[in-house]
């Protein structure tokens, strides 16, 4: 035996032996059909024949890729233009993905908290540059003095996830403060400005503070700020045990295996990786971010402008404010990805095009299964005529 099988199966036997370890056990093993169900959806305005493309891009990634299914959709100035899905929501009940159907999208949770934060900068209810001692100065490390626009684009030192405890919580936390308890007795990890560390916990925060100053809980102030205003009607935050009729069954990968995954807790992520959505609603949050019903332009521009370091070097990541940046030859594009416990998604905006993609699986294998950005990027190009 090689190496490297030697390694693969170590690895398999050891995540075997975390999952009896900790009773999360998968009850069966799923088979993926090579012949697919699909749907292609262009909408009026669309293109001529453009959807042609999109439905080969869908089949080659549904083939190459393993996922059980995945959903895009693509929008053009404000417009819906085209929408699909290849494979099942749920495999062993043979239920077919549509674009209507909501999977987790992790960490794109970081936009719309991101969004909301911004939302409300506008109405004057909070100051991004304040510390978030302003709002929450019980907090203990809140007298370091980071602020919310540090907090925002992980820049103010509060850690991520330590271990899988936390990556993969099974524990309800029933407040926001009750979410923040998991690392409030924790020190910075460098002082507010000197450094970047992604963290979801840092996004706990940002709702903490945003609760706080709106009187508000996180949950109506999302629903209230960009959720209504964008028409994202069937986004919202993943509640254990609440399950909605097109929620896609979630499934792991461990050996070339697919399993449904255990059933997991969001409630100590939710500003930072606890929303459920569509590919559909994803473009119209781009939408209202392109067409300005969700942010003025210069508040929109703050969103997308990468914050360098207090010494003046760019962030390695080039985040901005829940956004991260770069350039192609198609221009200049924003994106965020997300990864959790059954799903990964890509939301990709080309602001001077006015297009925005997005993509939903029920995979947990993020990047392991496609590179999900060169993936949106390339259905972008059949769309932007390139």
């Amino acid at each position: 035996m090689t190496l490297v099988k030697v390694l693969k199966l170590s690895g398999l036997l050891l995540l075997l032996a975390l999952l009896l370890g900790t009773g999360w056990l998968f009850m069966k093993v799923e088979r993926r059909p090579l012949d697919a169900p699909l749907i292609s959806a262009p909408m009026p305005g669309a293109p001529v024949g453009m959807d042609g493309g999109a439905v080969a891009w869908m089949a080659e990634l549904y083939r190459d890729s393993g996922v059980p299914s995945v959903t895009a959709a693509v929008g053009l100035k404000g417009e819906l233009l085209w929408a699909g899905a290849i494979g099942h929501a749920d495999l062993s009940a043979a239920v077919p993905a549509t674009p209507e159907t909501r999977y987790r999208i992790g960490s794109i949770s970081k936009p719309i908290t991101a969004i909301t934060a911004m939302r409300l900068q506008e109405k004057g209810v909070i100051d991004i540059d304040a510390p978030f001692a302003t709002y929450v100065p019980d907090f203990p490390s809140a007298p370091a003095g980071y602020s919310l626009k540090q907090l925002l684009s992980h820049q103010a030192g509060i850690r991520h996830y330590a271990g899988m405890a936390e990556a993969w919580s099974d524990t309800p936390y029933p407040t926001t403060r009750d979410a923040a308890a998991v690392f409030v007795a924790d020190p910075l990890l460098f002082p507010p400005g000197k450094g970047f560390a992604y963290s979801s916990h840092g996004y706990t925060l940002v709702a903490l503070a945003l609760e706080k100053a709106a009187g508000q809980g996180f949950e109506t102030l999302v629903q209230a700020e960009v959720l209504g205003p964008a028409g994202m009607g069937r986004t919202g935050l993943d509640r254990k045990g609440v399950r909605d009729a097109d929620d896609a069954t979630g499934y792991m990968r461990a050996g070339g295996l697919l399993f449904p995954v255990f059933a997991d807790d969001l409630s100590n992520r939710y500003a930072g990786g606890g929303f459920r959505s569509t590919a559909i609603d994803l473009v119209a949050l781009g939408n209202g971010l392109i067409t300005g019903a969700l942010l003025q332009p210069a508040t929109r521009d703050l969103l997308w402008t990468p914050l360098a370091l207090a010494d003046g070097a760019m962030n390695p990541e080039r985040y901005a404010l829940g956004f991260r940046v770069g350039e192609d030859d198609l221009g200049r594009f924003v994106h965020h990805g997300g990864t959790a416990n059954g799903g990964a998604a890509m939301l990709l905006i080309y602001p001077d095009l006015g297009l925005t993609v997005a993509l939903c699986t029920n995979d947990s294998a993020g990047d392991a299964a496609f590179d999900r950005l060169a993936a949106a990027r390339r259905l972008a190009r059949l769309f932007a005529g390139k």
